[in-house]
């Protein structure tokens, strides 16, 4: 975007485009270049020592916007001539109206999310086609892979057009297809939910792993095969080489390793260990499958951490770490690195549990709804309950992580629960409040949420549900980090609310982070600084390193404050 003209807007004023964010006008961006070249990165080409940007389908094509998604399948096709790119339509196309499948439905009539369109970018000619004519799903399962010529692609758990003998169960059902991408042909080779592992160029096998969703898939996640004869598709037997297969051995309390496994995926033999001398050199705790059931009988599970020194029968403090757990991964920090740090706790003596949150339970159930935030609630209340019932924690010394989307269950969790927090800490993540809808030029999830808008009949449900108008019900000193300029905004009504209060807050700022933080310096930041803060309101417990002097007499003046307000709320 030309930005030849800011001195000129800079010395006479100018009209704010609407697209643009607060932050964004503050900040000097004032078309939202910055931002938005870093959530949408612009894509180059090299045509014959000329380089040049490479021109996606636009609004001129009748899209909202184009761009390459990884995790469907791999972008570039085998000769390296054509990229896979998916398109979201400037308004969704009549037909689709007709699919009746239910996870479809759920996006398109709850949040008007109506799918995007693939499309085939030769790099050659710079022209674009239509690879199918159906939408994806928002939050895909779909995946596909190419064929070894690069001339078709198997596509999976895919709506497809409805056309054909079989149209009436495509309405319904997503079904594993080949898609001739010359003739725009279509094969149906499984009506079933199948992932698409691979197509294997020797034998033409392609592999598929039984389940709904490509990012649940693993090693242990069971196989079937098909191959075209005769120009006929059909199951398979496992080709001889399927028995050995070179896997990423490692569980919870399992480091990572490369190994080659037989058909029962017992490891074999050793191809690298990256940390060989790991569980020898340092200590970690034990990580178990931890169980429990609401009121309402839902079972949801977590994974536990146990202090290395862990003593039966003794009272712990408690960590509820949110945002889903993987029982099949190493998690030394959990599921993400902003702001967990699930070992780090148990070292120091605290219980940790990962995985309370919404995400661990069906989302299709309250997700998204004003249900959700009463739902999160159940199930967080529902752990401390079982934990405390198994002797394994001092409920008068739990504290609450929240990122990304779990900010709203932890903060919704604090605004209506009775049950005490002793600190909480949450970071670059929604709220689905008043302010973030400002911000954000309003928004159908936020909406949703709130059962209409801030204004008119409907703001007595804000007033309710949303947790900026509740804040006077917060009794936790709370730790927000902001991770961007946009996002300072995002986590001003929290902070300014409880500042106003006399509360105990503070907000982090990391300038140039991204959400999921990777960079050591800001990990640390994040994370010691999650550890610091909940072992000093949940243990007394200071870091006696003189770089933290500040910190620490900052949090003392806190928890004064904290003991203050709470002494003359119980006056």
């Amino acid at each position: 975007v030309d930005t030849a003209d800011y001195s000129a807007m800079r010395a006479h004023g100018f009209v704010v485009d609407n697209r643009v964010y607060p932050s964004d006008v503050i900040g000097g961006d004032w078309r939202g270049v910055r931002r938005a070249a870093g959530v949408a990165p612009g894509y180059r080409i090299n045509r014959g020592g000329r380089e040049a940007a490479l021109v996606f389908p636009d609004s001129t094509d009748g899209y909202r916007d184009c761009g390459v998604d990884p995790y469907l399948g791999p972008p570039l096709n085998p000769a390296g001539d054509a990229l896979m790119i998916t398109c979201s339509p400037l308004a969704p196309r009549p037909v689709w109206a007709a699919y009746r499948n239910a996870r479809y439905r759920l996006f398109a009539d709850r949040y008007s999310a109506y799918g995007q369109e693939w499309r085939l970018l030769d790099l050659t000619t710079g022209r674009s086609t239509l690879v199918v004519d159906a939408p994806s799903i928002p939050q895909s399962e779909t995946n596909f892979a190419w064929a070894p010529d690069g001339r078709s692609i198997m596509i999976s758990t895919a709506l497809l057009p409805l056309r054909g003998p079989d149209s009436a169960q495509r309405v319904t059902h997503r079904m594993a297809a080949e898609i001739d991408l010359q003739s725009g042909r279509i094969t149906v080779v499984a009506p079933d939910s199948l992932i698409v592992r691979g197509w294997d160029p020797r034998t033409g096998v392609v592999e598929f792993a039984r389940h709904s969703a490509w990012f649940n898939v693993n090693d242990r996640t069971p196989r079937i095969y098909f191959q075209k004869r005769h120009g006929r598709w059909g199951r398979v037997s496992a080709p001889r080489d399927a028995a050995i297969r070179v896997v990423l051995d490692q569980g919870p309390n399992q480091p990572p390793r490369l190994v080659v496994s037989d058909s029962a995926l017992r490891p074999i033999r050793t191809l690298l260990d990256p940390n060989p001398r790991l569980l020898a050199e340092r200590t970690f705790g034990r990580v178990e499958l931890f169980h429990w059931a609401t009121k309402g009988g839902k079972v949801y599970v977590g994974g536990l951490y146990y202090p290395p020194d862990y003593v039966p029968g003794r009272r712990y403090p408690l960590v509820l770490q949110t945002h889903g757990f993987d029982s099949t991964a190493f998690l030394p920090d959990g599921v993400f690195t902003t702001g967990a740090a699930a070992q780090p706790l148990a070292s120091a003596g605290i219980v940790v549990l990962q995985g309370v949150d919404q995400v661990a339970g069906d989302k299709t159930g309250g997700w998204g709804t004003p249900e959700e935030g009463p739902m999160t609630q159940g199930i967080i209340e529902a752990a401390i309950d079982s934990l405390d019932h198994r002797g394994l924690i001092d409920r008068n010394k739990v504290a609450m992580e929240g990122f990304s989307r779990t900010c709203f269950s932890t903060l919704y969790f604090l605004t209506h629960s009775s049950y005490p927090i002793a600190a909480a800490d949450v970071t670059d993540g929604v709220d689905f409040s008043y302010m973030q809808y400002l911000v954000y030029h309003g928004g159908s999830d936020d909406e949703n949420m709130n059962s209409g808008r801030p204004w008119g009949e409907t703001h007595a449900h804000w007033l309710e549900r949303a947790p900026g108008f509740r804040l006077d019900r917060i009794k936790t000193p709370m730790r927000l980090t902001a991770i961007g300029p946009h996002t300072v905004l995002q986590e001003w009504e929290p902070y300014a609310g409880l500042l106003a209060q006399g509360k105990p807050a503070e907000l982090v700022y990391i300038p140039d982070g991204s959400h999921i933080l990777v960079k050591p310096w800001e990990r640390m930041t994040s994370q010691q600084g999650a550890v610091d803060w909940y072992r000093f309101w949940l243990q007394g417990y200071e870091d006696p390193d003189s770089s933290k002097a500040d910190q620490y007499a900052r949090w003392r003046r806190m928890r004064a404050q904290r003991d203050s307000t709470t002494a003359q709320s119980t006056q």
